[in-house]
This record gives structure tokens, sequence and C-alpha cells, in this order.
């Protein structure tokens, strides 16, 4: 608790003070990290992935999204915390330490069967966990799940829909370059 006090000076002295609940927030310096057997996957398999979060005060609440549609909470085995550099069992509250200032990392077990319609982007879909705690931050890490048959590409190309584009400023260096060259002819 955090109590703020104010005095009054002469000539009253009159006295306020309010005590009030502060918490203080130690943000992750990292990314969680997502971990799977591999990378390729067909519709129809079990995807069992982990995500862990880096230290944090209070820990940071892991979200799983696939494509960027958040993951229902029965698809997960359980968020479970751990200190600075304890491996964490599946379950909720499983393997509980603290390390330091009392930061503590967390760990999440996702179990998906994977659809024929989660492999919308060219044969290829998106796994993201956030590791956010209410509105004061949010971290992502994202790994490509490969449909088999279907080659690898840049995020960029494939996922995003951008290949090669001209936009403003690929416009305005032309321009620069012709007009210099009117210029020096």
């Amino acid at each position: 608790n955090f109590k703020c006090e104010v005095l009054a000076d002469h000539p009253s002295f009159e006295k306020d003070s309010e005590i009030t609940y502060m918490e203080v927030v130690d943000e992750p310096k990292q990314n969680p990290k997502v971990s799977l057997e591999r990378l390729q996957w067909s519709p129809g398999e079990v995807l069992k992935a982990n995500c862990t979060s880096p230290v944090a005060r209070p820990p940071s609440d892991l979200n799983w999204f696939i494509n960027g549609e958040k993951v229902s909470q029965w698809s997960m085995q359980g968020q479970g915390m751990s200190g600075r550099g304890l491996d964490v069992g599946v379950g909720v509250g499983v393997g509980v330490g603290v390390s330091g200032m009392g930061s503590r990392s967390r760990s999440s077990q996702l179990n998906l069967v994977l659809r024929e319609t989660h492999f919308t982007l060219g044969g290829q879909a998106v796994l993201s966990c956030d590791a956010t705690y209410k509105k004061l931050y949010s971290r992502t890490s994202k790994v490509h799940l490969i449909k088999p048959g279907y080659k690898t590409a840049a995020p960029s190309q494939k996922l995003y829909g951008e290949g090669c584009s001209s936009g403003p400023g690929v416009l305005v260096w032309i321009l620069m370059v012709a007009t210099l060259a009117a210029f020096t002819l």
C-alpha cells in the first residue's frame, strides 16, 4: 500500500491522507518463446506447442492465436509458473518459483487439432503466443506452420500479400533522378 499525506501550514495545520494500492510492474525484456516438434503439419494432426514467457513481475498472461484468432481456453493445458531458470510442468500453478524481486516466468501448452481451414494463407498458418499484462504491455512471438506440399515463402510475400511494390518513396526517387538528369544535359 502507498500512503500520501498532506499537511497544511499555519494557521489551520489541517492534515489529510489517503492510502491506496500501488503495483510495481517489471516488464519482460524479451518476447515469449514458442517451441514445437516441427513446422510442417497436416490437417487432422494434433499440434502440441509450448509458450514460455520471460520473467516479469507480475507474471505475464499468455494467450494463443492462430491466424490472428484467439484459441479457446479448452485447447490449453494450463498456465504454470516458475522463477528464473526453473522448468515448468503442465497445469495451473505447477512449478511456482520466485526469483530476485518476485519476477516469474509463465508457461502454457497448447493442444490443438489442426483443420483444413487453419491453412488459409497459401498452405500456411500463423501460430502466435502473446504475453500481456493488463493493458500495460504486450509481447508476441509468431511461428509459421506449413502444410505438406507447400513451399516456404517469406512472410512479406505469401502471408501478407506484399511482394514488390512501388510506393511514393520509389516514385519520388525516380522523379529526383529524372530531374537531375534533365539539369545536367
